[in-house]
């Protein structure tokens, strides 16, 4: 309720008639209303700086009706600014004795009361019933301790029954067990101890046994795959690749998926044995090289067996047809020197060769740059260790001085 300025009457002073002090009689309006920065705007004029307001709450304004001082203040005017009074709530208490007619009996009672309530007000003690904050208090009170409002209260084991709605956003110490309902087999105990066995309890849909896989270096124990295993490779290097390990769990091959197909890393090799004990049938190894124990066979109808790309090389002998040349590969071309060759004369030169093995078949013959067809024969001998002598008879009639070219292929052998 706004203010009322009829309810305002002032105390005249000795000091020439100023008024300083001032009495406010309100039933509606509560001390913090009145106490509110521009409750007294209506008696801006009148009022001045550092009057004070008695403030007074009652029941009824007919004094002869009041049974109750609800409460009262102190208040002073502490600024005028713009026609805005504010002021300053000095003290505040409440009433203890009503001002009420002695010959009313029940209006007597509430003053009695109120006296009483006054001289008992550090330990107060209640019978009957007691309305605070528009709620009733009596003796059918449950539980002990101090009275509970609604901000932030800190209660001790209280039981709550069935609430319509509770937010748990910082509540702690709620058992899984017995607190959260709804919960499946084994579910509560794997939440209080969060382990492989428990786990594997709580879900119904599982296969295999043993403890929870994660997908740094695990260790699977005969495991059934079927269907389709992708691999997907940061790089293609040694590391990002498939390992398979032996029984030690220390040696193991590793396979990964090069730009053209399947690597395996550094001093790996795949070995093929009949079993598991058994001895190596095919091998192959890092570097491409390929053994076994059967025959190889080939049905295609051009391809056939022998030496792809990169595996050949040229070189041209220099000086004379006697002059020896260097070229490390297992097959390629050796193009002669022009030299004059006499009628049924013979030459030889070395070819140097690290593809050559001493026990090793190296196979020679004429290509190209003769002439005449049938008129030189090739041949090698004297195989060694990186070494083979070509062997070159002039069987024509005449001399000859042709760059004639010879090729030559290396067929590894032992000799047990």
């Amino acid at each position: 309720m706004a203010f009322d300025y009829t309810n305002l009457y002032p105390d005249t002073s000795a000091n020439g008639g100023y008024t300083k002090s001032w009495n406010y009689t309100t039933v509606t309006d509560s001390i913090a209303t009145c106490s509110a920065s521009g409750y007294f705007n209506k008696v801006a004029t009148r009022l001045g700086i550092g009057d004070n307001i008695i403030v007074s709450r009652v029941d009824a304004f007919e004094t002869k009706n009041r049974t109750t001082l609800v409460e009262f203040a102190e208040l002073f005017v502490t600024g005028i600014s713009g026609g805005v009074v504010t002021t300053t709530n000095y003290t505040t208490g409440m009433a203890t004795t009503a001002y009420v007619d002695s010959g009313d009996a029940t209006v007597a009672a509430n003053a009695a009361a109120a006296t009483a309530l006054k001289a008992n007000s550090a330990s107060p003690t209640f019978t009957g019933t007691m309305t605070y904050g528009g709620v009733t208090l009596s003796n059918s009170v449950t539980g002990t301790g101090s009275m509970v409002l609604s901000a932030s209260p800190t209660l001790t084991t209280p039981n709550l029954g069935t609430p319509s709605a509770v937010t748990l956003t910082n509540a702690t110490g709620l058992p899984i067990g017995t607190g959260v309902a709804g919960l499946g087999s084994g579910v509560a105990t794997l939440l209080g101890t969060f382990s492989s066995a428990n786990l594997a309890a709580a879900l119904t849909d599982e296969t295999g046994s043993g403890v929870v896989v994660f997908g740094t270096s695990p260790t699977i124990a005969t495991p059934t795959i079927i269907g389709l295993v992708t691999h997907n490779q940061s790089a293609e290097v040694a590391g990002n690749g498939l390992r398979l390990y032996r029984s030690n769990g220390t040696t193991y091959t590793e396979m990964f998926m090069a730009a053209t197909g399947i690597g395996i890393a550094a001093n790996d090799a795949i070995n093929l044995q009949s079993n598991s004990a058994g001895s190596t049938i095919t091998a192959l190894d890092r570097v491409g090289h390929f053994e076994t124990k059967g025959g190889i066979r080939s049905s295609h109808a051009t391809t056939g067996l022998g030496y792809n790309t990169g595996a050949g090389g040229t070189v041209t002998q220099s000086t004379n047809k006697s002059t020896g040349v260097t070229l490390n590969k297992a097959c390629g071309q050796i193009t002669m020197n022009n030299a004059a060759l006499a009628a049924s004369a013979i030459v030889s030169f070395t070819l140097t060769n690290s593809a050559i093995a001493a026990t090793d078949v190296v196979v020679a013959k004429l290509v190209s740059g003769a002439a005449t067809a049938g008129t030189y024969r090739v041949d090698t001998e004297s195989a060694g260790s990186g070494t083979v002598v070509i062997v070159v008879q002039n069987v024509s009639a005449g001399s000859l001085s042709e760059a004639i070219v010879i090729q030559f292929a290396v067929v590894k052998a032992v000799a047990a």
